[in-house]
């Protein structure tokens, strides 16, 4: 289970070291369905080198392990 806890009208992404993996969290007024915007995004599309934001940054010399990522919706 993640240790992740999204407020209302929230989404919360990090990662989740117990499970070794990014994990999502979203609160009321949001649902899995917005949650999966942000991971398509993040982990399926692809620049026009066909690499991916993490892989992006993985390269860059960032840890993905700290990735640590909120947004709220307009009220």
């Amino acid at each position: 289970m993640s240790n992740l806890i999204a407020k209302s009208n929230e989404i919360k992404v990090g990662f989740d070291k117990p499970r070794s993996d990014v994990s999502y969290a979203w609160g009321e007024g949001c649902n899995k369905a917005d949650a999966l915007v942000l991971k398509e995004a993040l982990f399926h599309l692809k620049d026009s080198n066909g690499k991916t934001v993490v892989e992006q940054l993985k390269e860059r010399g960032f840890d993905i392990e700290t990735l640590k990522l909120s947004i709220k919706k307009l009220n």
